[in-house]
C-alpha cells in the first residue's frame, strides 16, 4: 500500500473505528518515517491511555475489537500491541498537551538491548522525554501478522519518545541516534493526530480530517460544536 494511502486509511477510516472504543483516555497517532533500516519496518505508532484498569483489561472483548481485528488485514501487514498495566511511567519535561512541541522522535528498542545508551544520548536535550517499558506487557495478545514472522524480533524491550519546539535540535538528535550501535529502531514523526482526549473523540476522530479541513475551509465552524457532534455521533 502507497505510504499516503496508508496514512489516510489509518487515520481517516480505521482510526475513526478506534476512537470509539469505549474507555480510551486518549488515543494519538504519529506517522512515521524510519531513520533505521534494520528490523521490521514502522509505519505509524499510536500510544494510547485509558480511563480506568477495567477499561484497559476489557478492551480485547469489546464489541469493536473483532471488526477493529478485520479492518487492521486491510491496513498492516504487522500490529505489536502492548498493552501496559498501571504503573510508573518514566516522564521528564512537560505533557505533550501543555508544550510547545511540534518534532516526535521514537526509538525501539528490541529484546536483549540495553536502552542506557539511547538516554545517555538523549540526556538533557529534549522537552519532553518518555520511557515505557514494554516487558511489562506481552504483543502476542493483539498480533495480527498477515505473514510468516520468521526472522524478526519477538518483541522489544523498550519505546522512548522524544519531543522538541525545534525542528533543528530534533535533527541533532536523531543524527546522534542514528549513530548508536544496532538494535535501536528510530523513527521520525511526520504527523500527530489526537483521536481521543480527555475521553471523548476529537472532531478528527470523529469525522477524519478531510472532513474538518472542509469545514474550517467554508467556515462553518457550528459544524463541530460539541451539540452537533454529540448529536450525529453519541459516544458515550
Amino acid at each position: 500500500m502507497p505510504t499516503d494511502l496508508f496514512r489516510r486509511y489509518w487515520r481517516d477510516v480505521h482510526g475513526v473505528m478506534a476512537a470509539r472504543v469505549h474507555g480510551f483516555e486518549s488515543y494519538t497517532q504519529y506517522h512515521v518515517e524510519p531513520l533505521t533500516t534494520s528490523g521490521p519496518g514502522i509505519d505509524g505508532i499510536a500510544l494510547v491511555t485509558f480511563a480506568s484498569e477495567d477499561d484497559r483489561n476489557a478492551l480485547a472483548a469489546g464489541p469493536l475489537t473483532p471488526h477493529i481485528h478485520a479492518d487492521e488485514q486491510n491496513l498492516f501487514e504487522r500490529v505489536f500491541l502492548y498493552s501496559l498495566p498501571e504503573g510508573p511511567r518514566q516522564i521528564t519535561g512537560n505533557g505533550i498537551a501543555s508544550s510547545p512541541v511540534s518534532e516526535h522522535l521514537f526509538v525501539i528498542v528490541q529484546g536483549g538491548q540495553d536502552a542506557r545508551p539511547v538516554l545517555d544520548a538523549l540526556a538533557g536535550q529534549a522537552d519532553h522525554l518518555a520511557i515505557f517499558d514494554l516487558t511489562r506487557g506481552d504483543p502476542a495478545l493483539w498480533n495480527t501478522a498477515r505473514f510468516d514472522d520468521a526472522g524478526v524480533p519477538a518483541g522489544f524491550s523498550a519505546l522512548i519518545h522524544a519531543a522538541w519546539g525545534s525542528s533543528a535540535t530534533a535533527t541533532s538528535a536523531a543524527a546522534r541516534l542514528a549513530a548508536l550501535p544496532g538494535g535501536y529502531l528510530l523513527c521520525r514523526s511526520q504527523g500527530r493526530f489526537a483521536m481521543v482526549e480527555g475521553g471523548r473523540p476529537t472532531a478528527i476522530g470523529l469525522r477524519g480530517l478531510p472532513a474538518v479541513q472542509t469545514i474550517e475551509e467554508a467556515g462553518a465552524i457550528n459544524q463541530l460544536s460539541p451539540e452537533i457532534e454529540q448529536l450525529l455521533f453519541p459516544c458515550p
